[in-house]
């Protein structure tokens, strides 16, 4: 499933006027280009993101999220996180990079806390304004991709893939994205079953969608009293399991979503998320 199928056709429009995105690297992603119906999931994130309220420069001590960042910055994260980061960054031979002092610039001035946020760091430009040379960012962000992909091989349902990391990143698929393109074709080139394919394939589909949800509801502004109030992860966290676990995979499947429907989802809360612009812009254009 293509991503335009998946999160609707505000993808169409929004792309128009994304022409801030990052350039997209990779034969993969170059390919999905190529191809207007199958954006990739950085860039809908991208879209997802500019689409987000804003409210002032701070609401509720959240920071305004630029369109020139990527959505991932819009995630909080914990002190544990940003403890990964330093130790990843000393790891993979940039401990320079990894000082108290370089820390806590990368977090002030770009909210860079966790090795997700390393995923975009040379994609966004944000490594020129922190002096980093540009050979050390790609580095850097080829690493955290590599990473982010072996823990998801390794936290599979069915069990552990992390054998198969290597093979999948030299064959292209840097991101955990990349993996929904993934086909019969494969087989021969990964070392992969067709059942361990539509494994990955529905898998990395789960986690596009789980992540679209936890940035829509991170950015979602209560106009009514100008917070964001499902910001914390204790709050947002348990929302999209359980959407997710009733079958929520797109924006759409949220606006049409009953009241009472998703057991751990309050009516309430229901209220509140289908009230988002973003989810109205796509129940709207569905009823052209």
């Amino acid at each position: 499933m293509n991503l335009q199928t998946r999160f609707g056709p505000v993808w169409g429009h929004a792309q128009q006027g994304a022409a801030g995105l990052p350039d997209l690297r990779g034969a993969r992603r170059i390919e999905a280009l190529r191809r207007p119906n199958t954006p990739t999931m950085t860039m809908w994130l991208a879209t997802l993101l500019l689409a987000a309220p804003k409210a002032g420069k701070n609401v509720a001590g959240v920071p305004i999220f630029g369109a020139s960042k990527s959505a991932v910055r819009s995630m909080p994260h914990t002190a544990a996180e940003q403890a990964e980061l330093v130790t990843f960054l000393t790891q993979i031979g940039y401990p320079q990079y990894a000082t108290p002092e370089f820390i806590q610039k990368m977090d002030e001035e770009f909210a860079y806390d966790s090795i997700e946020d390393l995923a975009f760091i040379e994609e966004d430009g944000d490594h020129e304004e922190l002096g980093i040379p540009e050979d050390h960012a790609e580095a850097i962000q080829t690493a955290a991709h590599k990473e982010l992909m072996r823990r998801f091989l390794a936290d599979l349902p069915g069990g552990s893939m992390e054998r198969h990391l290597n093979q999948l990143h030299d064959e292209g698929f840097e991101e955990i994205e990349d993996l929904e393109d993934l086909d019969e074709g494969d087989v021969s080139d990964t070392g992969l079953s067709m059942t361990e394919i539509n494994m990955l394939v529905e898998q990395a589909e789960l986690h596009s969608s789980r992540r679209m949800l936890v940035i829509l509801l991170v950015t979602h502004t209560d106009k009514a009293n100008n917070s964001v109030p499902f910001r914390d992860p204790a709050v947002h966290k348990p929302l999209v399991e359980a959407m997710l676990a009733a079958g929520v995979r797109t924006l759409m499947d949220i606006g049409t979503l009953t009241p009472g429907k998703v057991e751990g989802l309050s009516d309430t809360d229901l209220a509140k998320i289908q009230s988002d612009k973003r989810v109205l812009a796509q129940m709207n254009k569905s009823e052209l």
